[in-house]
């Protein structure tokens, strides 16, 4: 796989020379694209629909105002989960792969010219590794090429994911496609993911799915498997359906989170901020801390903690609150009707955050602070910033306030 950066090197570089047959030390691989018909689907369920909700409060107010489009209260109408199995295919990015004969599937198949051409023109797919271009005999998607072209004789069950080493991504894409994957009790041979995560691995056997070999995508990109099975993209913006919010609620009671005493948590990204200090560091988080823990909060760090541990004191949590990101994200786990609220930067990724807590039922609120001035000149992620501590104080207030 090419990550983003390389990808945009090796646009350029194939714009240039299109017959260009290697890049960044690797042999490239062209297969012209083709759009198909319906593939073999071996499971599937009923489409469903969920309710989305507004934040019960808003503590300060975004930069971006933009941020909070869409966050209302409404039904969201969602696509029915299936997994699809791929004859003779090869996994081409982190969320897509191609077949013997040239259909695309991404997770979801292209089925006409236009959608080729909307990969094409919308270069949409940054993210996943590969590149859609326009070749000498028509579109072709150009992909990291194996160093063994031999088919691997398996059926690989591929639980795709489009920020490979993204924890949070792993809550929102991959876990709900290996609860479905448990579901479906389909039978396979080895398991295809894009980096084998220390939380991947664990959710392997905390879930239940058998322990077979995993192969990460770039370890096996290009090579074709015996026949690849492939869930569907449902997780809709990081909105989980019912049946989904279920599923991970029946998850998260099993490793017996729930059964321990209720408590009130500060879930900090501190230690995140002192190993990465250019990236959303929140400046006065060491006083948020103390704030936090003088009110009765368990200060925690989401990080140190394995897996099951994560998923154990999300779901004993009453009342949590932390800056957003993946730790945060925890709050999945914590029993419907609980507390959370979502301290925000730069704001780019409230709408998803709100759609993951409405869906799993929580009476969530967001806390936006504000950049500190003078750091106009750095990118958005880059910029530190502060959160009042009037708006920490009246957040504490709201989450142990009765809930009406």
């Amino acid at each position: 796989m090419f990550n983003p950066s390389q990808i945009q090197e090796l646009r350029e570089a194939l714009t240039k020379d299109p017959t260009l047959k290697g890049f960044a030390g690797a042999h490239l691989n062209k297969a012209s694209v083709v759009y198909g018909e319906r593939p073999e689907i071996v499971w599937t369920a009923p489409a469903s629909s969920g309710a989305m909700r507004a934040p019960a409060r808003v503590f300060g107010s975004p930069e971006y105002p933009s941020c909070m489009h869409g966050i209302i209260d409404g039904f969201l109408a969602l696509p029915a989960p299936i997994i699809q199995a791929v004859d003779h295919a090869r996994v081409i990015g982190n969320s897509a792969v191609i077949d013997a004969d040239g259909r695309l599937y991404l997770p979801k198949l292209v089925t006409n010219e236009d959608d080729i051409r909307h990969l094409m023109d919308k270069r949409s797919w940054i993210e996943d590794g590969f590149l859609v271009e326009d070749g000498l005999s028509g579109p072709q998607a150009v992909f990291w090429a194996p160093f063994d072209e031999s088919i691997i004789k398996k059926t690989a069950l591929f639980l795709h994911n489009l920020e490979p080493a993204n924890y949070g991504s792993f809550l929102i894409r991959q876990l709900p496609q290996m609860l479905l994957a448990r579901q479906a009790g389909l039978a396979f041979d080895c398991y295809v993911t894009p980096t084998r995560t220390s939380w991947f691995m664990e959710a392997l056997r905390e879930t239940g799915l058998p322990e077979l070999p995993v192969f990460s995508a770039r370890e096996v990109a290009g090579r074709p498997f015996q026949k690849i099975l492939l869930p569907s993209a449902f997780d809709a913006e990081g909105f989980y359906s019912p049946e989904m919010a279920a599923e991970i609620n029946g998850f998260a009671e099993s490793l017996g989170g729930a059964q321990r005493p209720p408590k009130r948590f500060y879930a900090s990204r501190l230690m995140s901020s002192t190993s990465r200090r250019w990236y959303r560091v929140l400046q006065n988080e060491p006083e948020i801390e103390r704030i936090a823990h003088r009110a009765g909060f368990e200060v925690f760090y989401p990080e140190t903690l394995s897996f099951r541990e994560q998923v154990r004191t999300f779901a004993s949590a009453t009342q949590i609150f932390g800056p957003s990101g993946s730790g945060l994200l925890n709050a999945i786990f914590t029993q419907k009707g609980g507390r959370v609220v979502d301290l925000e930067s730069f704001h780019v990724t409230v709408r998803q955050h709100a759609k993951v807590y409405a869906s799993t039922g929580k009476i969530y609120g967001f806390g936006f602070g504000h950049f500190i001035p003078g750091t106009e000149d750095k990118q958005r992620h880059h910029r530190p910033w502060v959160m009042p501590e009037d708006d920490i104080n009246a957040i504490i207030d709201w989450l142990g306030a009765s809930i009406d």
